[in-house]
C-alpha cells in the first residue's frame, strides 16, 4: 500500500511538473514570435515609407524646373517645358472631371514686371547708362526703370490674351529735357498681346511665341498708325537640365509717308519699316530654383526708302543708336517664390567691349493671378 501510494504520487508530480514546464514555455515562444512579426512589419513599413518619400521628392523637383518661369534671358517657353509630364513615383490616372471644372477667376491673369537699365559695372551708382558705342561708363541716358502692368484672361490652356500698360521712369532727365515728361511715370508703348503656349511640340523641341498690337499713340510715334510685333522662341532639351533656345522678335511699323522724310533719329533719312531680333542662348539649371543663361542678342532693320537691309544703329542716329548695339547677355533666374521671379544680368557689348561699358540689369516678375 504504501509502495502503491509513492508511485502514486511521485507520478502525478512527474505530470504536474511537466504541465507546468509546457505553460511556461508557450509564452515564451509565443512572445518571440510576436517580437519576430513586429520587427518584420516595422522594416517593410520602413522601406516603404522611404520609398515613397524618394519618389515625392524627385517628383517635386521635377515640377519645380519645369515650372521656372524665364522672362528676359530665360523664357518660360523653354525646353524644360518639354520634359516628360509623367515621373517616377507620378500616376498616369486622371483626375475627376469635376475637379478639373474652372470657374471664371481661374481664367483671369494678372501681373506686374519691372525691368532696370543700370549704371555702367565699374560705377554702378552714377545714375547714367553706358555709351555702348563709344565704351564710356557714362552715356547720354540716365538709368531707367520700366513697369509693366498685365490684365488677361486665358482663351484655351494654349492661348492667353492680356493687355499690357507699359510706363517708363527715369532717374534724371536728359539734356534739355522737361522734369515733368522725364522722370515720373511717363506712359511707354502699352500694347495688346496674344501669348501661343506652343506652334509645335514634338519630343526635346518646341516652338512657342506670341503677337503684340500697339497703337501708334505717343510722342515718339506721333507718324506710327500702327506697330505690330511677334515673338518666336525656339527650344531644344538636350538634358533636362541644359537648353539651347532661340528667342527672335519680327517688328514691323505701319507708318504715314511723312515719316520716312523725316532727318531726325536718323541720319540717313531713310526710315525703317521693320525690325528682325535675333536672340540665340544656352541655359543651365543649377538647382531646382535657379539657373543661368548666356545668350547673343543682334537685330537688323528693312530701310523703306531703299529697301535695304542692314543692323538696326547703321540706320539711326547717336546717341540712340547705342541703344541697338549687339550684346552678350549673362543672367541667373531665380524663383524666389511661386509667384515672385527676379533675372539679374549683365550686358556686354560688341562695339564696346570693356568693363567700363558692361551694364547692369535686372527684371523682376511678380504673380497675382
Amino acid at each position: 500500500m504504501t509502495l502503491m501510494k509513492f508511485v502514486t504520487v511521485a507520478c502525478a508530480g512527474l505530470i504536474a511538473a511537466g504541465a507546468m514546464a509546457e505553460t511556461n514555455t508557450a509564452p515564451t515562444e509565443a512572445n518571440t514570435a510576436t517580437t519576430t512579426a513586429k520587427k518584420n512589419k516595422k522594416k517593410v513599413t520602413q522601406k516603404k515609407s522611404l520609398s515613397r518619400q524618394g519618389a515625392e521628392t524627385i517628383k517635386a523637383a521635377k515640377e519645380d524646373h519645369l515650372g521656372l518661369p524665364k522672362p528676359k534671358s530665360i523664357s518660360a517657353e523653354t525646353a524644360t517645358t518639354s520634359m516628360p509630364a509623367i515621373t517616377a513615383g507620378t500616376t498616369t490616372a486622371e483626375a475627376p472631371k469635376a475637379l478639373k471644372k474652372k470657374t471664371f477667376a481661374d481664367h483671369l491673369r494678372a501681373g506686374i514686371q519691372f525691368e532696370y537699365y543700370g549704371s555702367g559695372l565699374t560705377d554702378p551708382f552714377n545714375g547714367d547708362q553706358p555709351d555702348h558705342t563709344t565704351g564710356y561708363g557714362q552715356g547720354s541716358f540716365s538709368a531707367e526703370l520700366d513697369t509693366r502692368i498685365t490684365a488677361g484672361i486665358t482663351l484655351s490652356d494654349n492661348l492667353t490674351l492680356s493687355y499690357n500698360a507699359y510706363f517708363w521712369s527715369y532717374a534724371d532727365s536728359g539734356p534739355g529735357a522737361n522734369d515733368g515728361q522725364r522722370f515720373g511715370f511717363r506712359p511707354g508703348d502699352s500694347y495688346l498681346k496674344l501669348g501661343v503656349g506652343k506652334f509645335v511640340q514634338v519630343g526635346r523641341f518646341k516652338w512657342s511665341g506670341d503677337f503684340r498690337l500697339y497703337p501708334g499713340l505717343g510722342a515718339d510715334y506721333n507718324r506710327t498708325i500702327v506697330y505690330l510685333r511677334t515673338g518666336q522662341n525656339l527650344s531644344y532639351s538636350i538634358t533636362p537640365r541644359l537648353t539651347l533656345a532661340a528667342y527672335n522678335s519680327i517688328r514691323y511699323y505701319q507708318r504715314t509717308a511723312s515719316a520716312y522724310n523725316r532727318e531726325d533719329r536718323d541720319k540717313s533719312g531713310n526710315k525703317f519699316d521693320s525690325r528682325f531680333t535675333f536672340g540665340p542662348a544656352i541655359e543651365y539649371q543649377l538647382f531646382d530654383h535657379a539657373g543661368v543663361s548666356l545668350s547673343f542678342n543682334t537685330e537688323f532693320a528693312h530701310s523703306h526708302n531703299n529697301n535695304g537691309i542692314d543692323e538696326t544703329p547703321n540706320f539711326l542716329s547717336e546717341p540712340v543708336a547705342s541703344l541697338y548695339r549687339s550684346y552678350f547677355e549673362l543672367g541667373g533666374m531665380i524663383d524666389v517664390t511661386k509667384a515672385i521671379y527676379f533675372n539679374p544680368y549683365i550686358d556686354a557689348y560688341t562695339q564696346s567691349f570693356n568693363v567700363d561699358a558692361m551694364q547692369l540689369g535686372a527684371n523682376l516678375a511678380i504673380t497675382f493671378l
